[in-house]
């Protein structure tokens, strides 16, 4: 009968070792789960913040290209405006008879061609600030 008892307080050792045993392997496997989890939580975390940081440089970025966009415009206005009253001004002059070598009408006409090529390169100024603004546009939507 001691036999058995020995045989029994044996198997019931192992029964209790394995048991302790797989809690112990069961306890670190959750204890490596949830440090891996904790760090991929902090690198979603991180993520997320250089998200929204990239998102509010970008806002920024559109907003000063906008207000250059509207500063542009507002000044190509203006020279349009200067460009007409410098027309109208030109033609309220009388002809120049007493100019018999030509000298004036031949610097009118350069005049002429010099205000034809700045309203051209404003022009030229107002549709790149607008293309500049439709890519910022465009970048900002591919950040959110």
């Amino acid at each position: 009968m001691a036999q058995k008892l020995q045989i029994l307080a044996i198997i019931a050792a192992f029964l209790v070792g394995f048991a302790t045993g797989g809690g112990l392997v069961k306890f670190f496997w959750q204890r490596e789960n949830l440090a891996e989890i904790t760090a991929l939580q902090e690198q979603t975390k991180q993520a997320l913040e250089n998200a929204e940081q990239q998102k509010k440089q970008a806002a920024e970025i559109q907003s000063d290209l906008l207000a250059r966009l509207a500063t542009a415009d507002s000044s190509n206005r203006g020279r349009l405006r200067d460009i007409e009253r410098l027309r109208e001004q030109l033609r309220a002059m009388p002809s120049t008879a007493s100019d018999t070598s030509g000298t004036c009408q031949k610097r009118l006409a350069q005049c002429r061609n010099f205000l034809a090529e700045g309203i051209e390169l404003s022009n030229e100024g107002r549709e790149l600030a607008e293309r500049i603004a439709i890519k910022k546009d465009g970048l900002a939507k591919l950040a959110q």
